[in-house]
């Protein structure tokens, strides 16, 4: 089996802050360290990191534009460090929108069951009763939550976010919850 060789990229394909032609170990190594100072990059602490002559760095810093070189890197790290944020934020935004999802179905899912219906006690008065222990409110919260979790997610601002259940409104709803059917026994 041939092993293949690589081929050698050609000085205009290479990005500033790779190695050069032409630059050594010693220098590769010396312009690695000072790129990787950060902001307070400069000769002398590279002196200091590396035990090398001053001048001998100065001679590499020029001659193989160690500065245009780390503002290159330096661009291209935003860049890739930005990228990554956005696909972050994408990320985080479908994340939302499908949790906002699955609270909007579960909230409305319970609202549904709060719609009250009239049923005749043994004295046959009309009683109105809900069929679920969920306080109405929290299940409203579920939804609205859910719908505002969904805009954040799409990018919008939460604005004002209203529920219809029933053609009744939570209001509507609230009340009826607070509304307790006479027991009997009272």
């Amino acid at each position: 089996m041939a092993t293949k060789r690589r081929r050698r990229r050609s000085p205009e394909d290479l990005e500033p802050w790779e190695r050069q032609p032409k630059e050594s170990d010693p220098a590769w190594h010396a312009f690695c360290v000072y790129r990787d100072l950060g902001e307070q990059r400069s000769i002398r602490k590279v002196h200091e990191r590396l035990a090398k002559s001053e001048t001998l760095l100065k001679r590499w810093s020029s001659r193989h534009r160690w500065r245009e070189r780390v503002v290159a890197f330096t661009r291209w790290e935003d860049s890739v460090k930005a990228a990554a944020k956005v696909t972050a934020l994408e990320e985080q935004g479908r994340m939302e929108v499908e949790t906002g999802k699955l609270l909007m179905r579960l909230g409305r899912g319970h609202m549904s069951r709060f719609l009250p219906r009239t049923v005749q006690n043994d004295e046959g008065k009309d009683e109105i009763v809900f069929d679920e222990k969920l306080p109405a409110f929290e299940a409203r919260m579920f939804a609205v939550d859910g719908a505002k979790l969904v805009r954040l997610g799409l990018g919008e601002p939460e604005g004002k976010v209203g529920l219809d259940i029933g053609g009744q409104t939570f209001a509507d709803l609230a009340r009826l919850a607070r509304e307790k059917p006479v027991d009997q026994d009272e």
